[in-house]
């Protein structure tokens, strides 16, 4: 059974509500809370609730699932930080009260392309080792560390830690084709398989994953320069030192700014925009500890 209602986080100056999206999916155990975010499309983190919603509630399932959108629209029309980060520490408290009887928090991060793979927080020795139990049982890629971290991933992180629970974020594609089994949404549906969410006889079947054991920290390549950006790699390639990742051109078609590789690494995910500004993300790479500086 599915039940849908929004969820009051704050106001606005003149008075008028915020809020957000929040779904439940069945009443039994074991249960497990999904934060669905989206780096600057809330569009496409919108569309990847309504079809993740749809999908799971046609299944059988045998514990219980709940879904909190957690990308706000003030973010996209508010530039003020004061503003932000008041509204991330409400939605950190609604969290805490409303996952406080899941055992298992996933903050499910819809990438416009991206490899489906698990960054994985810090976390106590034994809850890291059922989750790597769960990574293998569906050969999906692991990242152990995260080289910046985001108000909202941390509050959400200490809560987990701070309460026993388990915590991952669960990197996957976007936009309109994410429930296709490429892009992700048969990743989670196995993760939540091996969770004892949903039946056994639901867990699909995976394409050969791209295991990345030998790379093992996320890196984010962010742009120095604002333009036409041409993407020289994909999702999926492994990438050596000074390669040429990507190029950036004005408006004219002139080139002033190539984006070069510093280490061996893996793609994981890039971004879909054509026109990119200063200090937007590119790339998200896996590199090895070692390569980390």
């Amino acid at each position: 059974m599915l039940s849908n209602r929004l969820i009051e986080i704050g106001s606005r100056p003149d008075g008028t509500p915020i809020t957000l999206p929040f779904s439940e999916i069945n009443s039994g155990e074991p249960k497990v809370f999904i934060a669905v975010n989206s780096s600057k499309n809330g569009i496409s983190a919108n569309l990847c609730v309504w079809l993740l919603l749809e999908k799971l509630s046609k299944m059988e399932m045998k514990g219980s699932i709940k879904v909190l959108h957690t990308v706000c629209p003030e973010f996209h029309f508010n530039q003020s930080v004061v503003l932000m980060e008041r509204l991330y520490r409400k939605i950190a408290k609604r969290i805490s009260e409303i996952a406080d009887d899941c055992e298992v928090l996933i903050q499910l991060c819809c990438e416009q392309n991206s490899i489906p793979f698990i960054l994985l927080p810090q976390s106590r020795a034994n809850t890291k080792r059922q989750l790597l139990h769960i990574v293998d049982s569906i050969g999906l890629g692991v990242v152990d560390t995260c080289t910046s971290q985001d108000t909202q991933k941390d509050v959400f992180v200490d809560y987990a830690l701070t309460n026993k629970k388990m915590c991952f974020d669960l990197k996957l594609s976007g936009g309109s084709e994410w429930t296709s089994v490429m892009s992700g949404f048969a990743t989670l549906n196995n993760v939540l398989v091996e969770l004892g969410i949903i039946d056994s006889r639901f867990k699909e079947i995976l394409p050969t994953t791209k295991r990345f054991d030998q790379f093992s920290c996320l890196k984010k390549v962010n742009s120095e320069f604002s333009g036409l950006l041409e993407l020289r790699v994909r999702v999926g390639d492994r990438i050596v030192p000074n390669q040429t990742l990507a190029v950036i051109h004005n408006y004219f078609g002139n080139n002033i700014g190539t984006v070069k590789s510093s280490e061996d690494a893996l793609v994981l995910s890039t971004t879909s925009s054509g026109i990119i500004l200063h200090d937007d993300k590119i790339f998200e790479l896996a590199v090895s500890h070692t390569s980390i500086t």
